[in-house]
């Protein structure tokens, strides 16, 4: 704090720069009753790059890639694709945007004595589902299965 020339927080550890994420003490008012401890992430990061936990910058096309870049592993933690809130209610359709689209595949039988016809058809439905979040998604989407 630069006005009253007080310590606000410091760094739990020994190192020459605080990038990467650590354990930091807060002091005084700046932390919530009883809770002193708090992990900050510091980076010098490009926007094209992920900061691994430790300081260290992988491009963001290694991230969630299957494959340790970062030193310390962080690049692949955290990569699930679909998240999805405890509230979501899958046998809740969304509220709007739905899109119905058929296609007849082929017309199987026209009966004019029962006033009937027979077809094969698919039935789309497409919406966009704003009650779920898409994360790490790639750039090829093949990579973007969601099992």
């Amino acid at each position: 704090d630069l006005i009253e020339r007080r310590l606000i927080a410091s760094l739990n550890e020994s190192l020459s720069y605080p990038f990467g994420t650590y354990g930091w003490t807060f002091y005084n008012d700046c932390s919530e009753p009883g809770e002193k401890l708090k992990y900050l992430s510091l980076s010098i990061c490009n926007d094209d790059h992920f900061p691994c936990g430790d300081g260290q910058c992988v491009l963001n096309a290694l991230r969630c890639d299957n494959k340790l870049d970062c030193i310390d592993g962080t690049d692949e933690e955290n990569c699930k694709i679909l998240q999805i809130p405890k509230s979501y209610a899958k046998d809740i359709p969304p509220a709007s945007n739905l899109t119905v689209g058929i296609n007849i595949i082929e017309i199987v039988d026209v009966s004019e004595a029962f006033n009937s016809i027979t077809i094969r058809f698919r039935l789309y439905l497409d919406w966009k589902e704003a009650r779920i979040k898409f994360r790490n998604l790639r750039q090829i989407s093949d990579m973007n299965a969601v099992p």
